[in-house]
């Protein structure tokens, strides 16, 4: 039993070792992060709501995602919307960094529980969007599933530029997605069958997905 003299404190214990002494992984650290910070200096009734503020948008990700890998979705969302790379173990750094030094903070907030709950909005908006891709047979257009089942039996890291393809807010019209997809498949393919290094791939998977994201750019520039 460990004894703390706050919750705060309660939550630095818990990123560091939780009570059957196994070792947290990159998603179980990211989600005591949040709830670090939304519920930091909240007591009774107030911590309670602050908790499932947290925990309830948490379990509709997980539950998007049903049994895929929910350390994988964070990094694939986390490389579509920076230039850094995001090895497995830098998943909680990364957000870390994302929240307590956001560049926009306009849209994401002022404050780091502000920023905490705008990334837990994006996690369950990209989790519908990923569930997609781990289950392409379910995608609606018959193009667009084609071209995401073709991928989806070819690699993983397709899917770090599908995401801002598929999100509505970006206003991609169905025939830029479907172009997007098929020219996907045909560089995969052909990368693939000529032995090409993986990694770089990925990485220019990460930086199509950058500009794509970039809403400082016209969209027609974008695409």
């Amino acid at each position: 039993r460990i004894y703390t003299n706050s919750t705060e404190e309660s939550f630095d214990v818990f990123m560091t070792l939780n009570n059957r002494g196994l070792a947290l992984g990159p998603s179980d650290l990211v989600k005591s992060l949040f709830m670090k910070h939304i519920s930091k200096g909240k007591q009774g009734h107030a911590l309670v709501e602050a908790n499932d503020s947290v925990t309830t948008p948490w379990s509709e990700a997980m539950s998007n995602l049903e049994d895929g890998d929910f350390d994988q979705f964070l990094r694939h969302y986390l490389l579509s919307i920076q230039r850094e790379a995001v090895q497995g173990k830098l998943i909680f750094s990364r957000f870390e960094s994302l929240i307590n030094n956001s560049q926009d903070r306009d849209q994401s907030g002022s404050t780091t529980s502000d920023r905490c709950k705008f990334q837990l909005k994006k996690i369950v908006e990209q989790s519908e969007i990923y569930k997609q891709l781990i289950k392409p047979d379910t995608i609606q257009d018959a193009e667009l599933r084609k071209h995401c089942l073709a991928l989806y039996s070819l690699l993983d890291s397709y899917r770090i530029l599908m995401l801002p393809v598929l999100d509505p807010a970006i206003e991609l019209d169905r025939g830029q997605q479907r172009e997007i997809a098929r020219l996907c498949e045909m560089l995969s393919i052909r990368w693939l069958s000529t032995g090409s290094n993986a990694q770089d791939l990925e990485n220019h998977f990460q930086e199509l997905s950058n500009i794509i994201r970039d809403a400082s750019n016209p969209l027609e520039n974008r695409v």
